[in-house]
């Protein structure tokens, strides 16, 4: 599984739309890949996320 910013969103905010099924693909998936760009970004999102 290939994860962009939007999957770890959807993976760690529970408020997501998405939430539900974002931890059943995670989970369920046998490898994950992703960047350190996307990780760097995930983080400043996150942030804002929670204010």
């Amino acid at each position: 599984m290939l994860i962009d910013t939007s999957g770890f969103l959807c993976r760690f905010e529970k408020k997501e739309i998405y939430h539900e099924n974002a931890v059943e693909l995670y989970d369920s998936a046998e490898a994950r890949i992703t960047s350190n760009y996307v990780l760097a970004e995930y983080t400043a999102a996150a942030s804002d996320a929670n204010k």
